[in-house]
């Protein structure tokens, strides 16, 4: 074990140390007079004391590492420093009175604040970050979310800046007698410090007027003059946001004005700000030229996420920052179901409709078994409200968002649609204008469910506290499933039991701790026979239970064991499992091949037919991990794939993820010690020979698919984007399979490619076609091509780190490149973070070479952006898990990063966690 480090430990914040503010902060009035080297900010805020609070001094927040103090006035006098403390992290003001009128000015510094927390320059214009800890890098303030106050602006900057921007209503404008412009802004609604936004500088504007209920509001999406015709697509999916929430849950925009703002430099992908969001331009920015149709996704994805957040999360905020996924996981499941639906809307056939909405299901899935199923068995395990942490910013994880939305679906899942959306209308009824907690939110859900109109069976569990165990215990769950059947009475026996172990480290080891108390899981099934038809579901008693369909139900286990008897069963069934994907769970069920093979070509769900050919695939990959150069597969696996590519009832989408093989981060976590090169050799084994064995086949689906015309007036079609996303696919299977045809045919795909979908896919193959004349001669033509354009070099810069043929060496020249800047995080995410974290092959060499690369960046992205810094920390959380030789070294590697003495908070949070030291 390491020795304790000899600086100061961090201190740890607890849940159950919560107290309540002891002042109302109801006013606050920010005079802000902009410069880009030293602003300053007067803070005027009118206070009161709770009743309850008598003896209680202010405790103000304040990073005095950002700040300078100027004068405090409190009644309109100034204040010695008797009547104040200062601190590098507070402000204390000693013996307030009962109420007062508090004037605090203080200078900061924006063009030295490198962290884009706070007030900070991006391209010359003046932007905030404030949540979750930033607003206090402005002033002295109580900056913490359960402090909800009306605020009034005052914006004061040079004239050269065309746009002036705050929260709420724009109030005036006007040219200062010393030639400087002057905007007022007041936000009609409380708020928390976290939602404060300013934006000045130089945009223009894409404007749209709505009618709501009769009253005209305005939208407004801001961004670099150069790019306006590319916020086109933004807008359309923010008018697309506004009317859903209106449709869905009758929740209606309740300003007169809406703003978006894209800037290039921001550590997230976008921030909620009531009224004023800011993005990053990668979320905003795009044309049929220069994003793909992942970028068209994206962007009408997080433009819904921030708008939803205006009834989750600002109307109704979090009491503390350890109710996080109270908003954020709430809001991403009405993000998912926003998605489904405007995509499934833009075609007419009920079919593509319902195989867009299951394939976006399967993406949900499959980004929670890459992402959080890893973080849940490793050192950053924590439930989606966390008992403790040093540092906020480090909880903005897997864990609070994706796992926070499906704990949230499982709700809707339990209660069944209409019940749970009678719980969102009663949560706002009692919660708008309040800062809540995760149980607020339970105890509504808790109220439906108690007065829902159907009964579960054998359900004693009408007070809601074994679902409350997801908000309080880390763990994946695996769910054993053990199937008796009874074939003299003709019943099935489903016996459903639960486990979860958390996975972490001690002394070194892994190690296995106490198990969990149960859950209460959704958990929906059907059954198949052997002919692969659909088997009509009854139970054998009387009660009722809630179901989807008359062949699916949804079985709510929250014991440790429970069974279930289905009657009128005439021979023995198969299993679909997990239908939906109805819980974030593990299952565990002993299938024959021949079930998965029946599973995998008949199943009417579309989520268990793709998980069934996904077992497969796992099945052969493991299996072949001693033989990787000559992998032996059977036939039926092949007839398979020949029977999707073959079915032309299809839709395009759903056929490319039926086809695709699991990736490597869920394929290692279906190994016991992970040999990261081994399974992504074996898997790219798996991938030429089904490109060598069903050939004929796949030349035959791309002709067809080249042929295929599709007409649309739209800016973006899902249709054309379905098509691309199965064409490229196809070729890639064909490259590794070493098909000349499809070799000679690439480069000219690339040269003539019309949109970028296809040229990152190009270029991605002429990289590992294995000519490096042609592979240089591509990333140079690429290069010169979008050399001005920063989000599209962020992909040419993503391609190359994360290619199987790019190692360190290629790296490090990359870094040298003048257009590498690693105080830009888009930058940083798309050359450092794609090698760390997706290039297998080269980042887990055995000569330990990534692992230093890795420390080396750690440290120095630590010294300009911790939070950036943080997050790439977590690129080793799980080294316990790898093989010996790897786990040494990477071992090593975080050791040198722990025993620096200058770490952040934020960095050493993640590598003391990672090595058990606390």
């Amino acid at each position: 074990m390491l020795p304790v480090k000899k600086f100061k430990k961090p201190i740890t914040i607890n849940r159950f140390d919560y107290r309540e503010f002891p002042f109302f902060i109801q006013k606050v009035d920010l005079q802000i007079n902009l410069d880009e080297n030293c602003t300053i900010v007067t803070n005027t805020m009118e206070i009161q004391r709770k009743i309850k609070f008598q003896d209680d001094d202010l405790y103000l927040n304040a990073d005095f590492n950002e700040l300078a103090l100027i004068d405090i006035i409190l009644n309109k006098k100034k204040l010695s420093k008797d009547n104040y403390i200062v601190q590098k992290d507070f402000l204390l003001i000693k013996q307030f009175p009962d109420s007062g009128t508090l004037t605090i000015i203080t200078k900061c510094f924006p063009s030295e604040n490198l962290t884009m927390m706070g007030l900070y320059l991006s391209n010359k214009n003046f932007i905030t970050q404030c949540e979750p800890e930033g607003f206090r890098k402005i002033t002295c303030f109580p900056d913490r979310p359960d402090v909800m106050s009306k605020y009034l602006v005052t914006l004061i900057a040079d004239a050269k800046y065309s746009t002036l921007l705050s929260n709420g209503n724009l109030i005036s404008k006007k040219i200062l007698p010393d030639g400087k412009k002057e905007a007022i802004w007041e936000d009609p609604f409380p708020k928390p410090s976290y939602l404060f936004a300013l934006v000045v500088g130089e945009f223009s504007c894409l404007e749209k007027k709505l009618t709501i209920d009769g009253k005209v509001v305005t939208l407004q999406i801001y961004s670099d003059p150069k790019f306006q015709n590319k916020t086109e697509w933004a807008m359309y999916s923010l008018v697309k946001a506004i009317r859903w929430d209106e449709y869905r849950y009758n929740l209606k925009l309740d300003l007169d004005q809406y703003m978006i703002v894209a800037v290039n430099d921001f550590n997230m992908g976008a921030m909620e700000n009531k009224g004023l969001n800011i993005f990053n331009s990668s979320y905003i920015l795009a044309d049929e030229n220069t994003a793909t149709d992942s970028d068209y996704e994206n962007i009408i994805t997080v433009i819904g996420h921030e708008y939803f957040h205006n009834w989750t999360g600002n109307r109704v905020t979090c009491r503390d920052w350890f109710q996080l996924s109270l908003k954020e996981g709430l809001t991403v499941f009405r993000e998912q179901e926003f998605f489904s639906d405007v995509m499934s809307d833009l075609v007419k056939d009920e079919e593509t409709k319902l195989t867009i909405k299951a394939v976006k299901r399967i993406d949900d899935a499959i980004n929670l078994r890459s992402n959080q199923f890893p973080e849940d068995s490793g050192p950053m395990a924590h439930p989606i409200r966390p008992d403790n942490y040093q540092e906020i910013s480090n909880f903005y994880t897997a864990t609070i968002y994706e796992k926070g939305s499906e704990i949230i679906r499982m709700l809707n899942n339990i209660l069944g649609y209409e019940n749970f959306l009678k719980g969102i209308n009663k949560y706002f009824s009692l919660y708008d204008g309040k800062a809540v907690t995760c149980d607020d939110f339970l105890n509504v859900m808790q109220s439906i469910y108690k007065e829902r109109e159907f009964n579960s069976i054998n359900n004693k569990n009408s007070d809601f506290s074994i679902f409350k165990n997801w908000y309080k215990q880390a763990g994946t769950p695996t769910i054993n499933v053990v199937i008796k059947y009874d074939e003299n009475k003709n019943t099935c026996t489903v016996i459903l039991n639960q486990e979860c172990d958390f996975v972490g480290i001690e002394n070194n080891k892994q190690t296995f701790f106490k198990e969990k108390k149960p859950f209460h899981i959704p958990f929906a099934i059907g059954f198949l026979d052997y002919n692969g038809n659909s088997i009509n579901l009854v139970l054998e008693d009387d009660n009722k239970n809630y179901y989807n369909t008359k062949d699916t139900f949804i079985l709510e286990l929250y014991k440790k064991t429970q069974s279930w008897t289905f009657k009128s069963i005439n021979n023995h069934p198969i299993p679909s499992l997990l239908r939906n994907f109805s819980a974030p769970v593990k299952v565990n069920y002993k299938y024959s091949t021949n079930e998965l093979y029946i599973l995998a070509n008949h199943d009417r769900d579309y989520f268990a037919r793709w998980e069934a050919l996904q077992e497969l695939s796992i099945r052969k990959i493991l299996e072949n991990m001693t033989n990787s150069s000559n992998l032996r597969i059977n036939e039926e696996y092949f007839e398979t794939f020949k029977k999707i590519i073959s079915n032309k009832n299809l839709d395009n989408s759903y056929c490319a993820k039926l086809l695709t093989i699991p990736n490597e981060s869920i394929l290692f976590n279906h190994v016991k010690i992970i040999d990261p090169i081994l399974i992504t050799e074996t898997r790219y084994g798996l991938i030429k020979t089904i490109g060598y064995e069903l050939s004929d086949y796949f030349l035959s689906k791309l002709e067809k698919l080249e042929n295929e015309e599709i007409v649309t007036s739209e800016i973006y079609d899902p249709r054309l984007a379905n098509n691309r996303l199965l064409r490229n696919l196809i070729i890639k299977y064909l490259l590794a399979s070493g098909n000349n045809y499809i070799e000679e045919k690439i480069e000219n795909y690339f040269y003539t490619s019309k949109n970028m979908t296809d040229s990152i896919a190009m270029l991605s193959n002429l990289l590992i076609l294995g000519d490096e004349n042609k592979a240089n001669k591509a990333k140079l033509y690429f290069y010169n091509k979008w050399k001005n354009n920063n989000l599209v070099i962020d992909k040419w810069f993503a391609i190359q780190s994360s290619s199987r043929c790019t190692g360190i060496k290629e790296i490090k020249c990359l870094m040298k490149h003048p257009d590498f800047f690693p105080q830009n995080p888009n930058r940083v995410r798309s050359l450092v973070f794609q090698f760390c974290f997706k290039n297998y092959l080269h980042m887990h060499k055995n000569d330990g070479s990534g692992y230093q690369y890795w420390a080396e960046q750690v440290i120095n992205l630590d010294k300009i952006n911790p939070e950036v810094a943080a997050r790439l920390a977590r690129a080793l959380d799980n080294w316990y898990c790898f093989t010996p030789e790897l786990k040494s070294q990477m071992y090593d590697a975080i050791e040198i990063v722990y025993k620096r003495d200058d770490l952040s908070r934020n960095t050493f949070e993640i590598v003391s966690k990672a090595l058990n030291i606390f």
